[in-house]
């Protein structure tokens, strides 16, 4: 399959699996990427009895897969995207 095109491996799957491939939705085609997005959060210490600010995390879905290459890769990381 390499440096075969989008239509051939198109036709490929049409022929052999009956699949669509502009049928199928976005996120199974390009897959989601997952990342931690940091935010901060307003608490309380009672020890020192202060209001404190403390970074969170939390999971961010991004539906985006076409925006990710590999040679954009620096800006997902420095997102939070961890490639594996």
């Amino acid at each position: 399959m390499h440096k075969k095109g989008y239509s051939w491996k198109n036709e490929l799957l049409f022929k052999k699996y009956n699949i669509n491939y502009n049928e199928i939705p976005k996120w199974e085609r390009r897959g989601t990427i997952l990342y931690w997005k940091e935010y901060r959060k307003r608490g309380y210490n009672p020890i020192k009895k202060e209001k404190v600010t403390a970074i969170r995390r939390k999971i961010s879905i991004d539906d985006m897969t076409e925006q990710f290459r590999y040679d954009n890769l620096d800006a997902w990381i420095n997102k939070g995207v961890k490639v594996v």
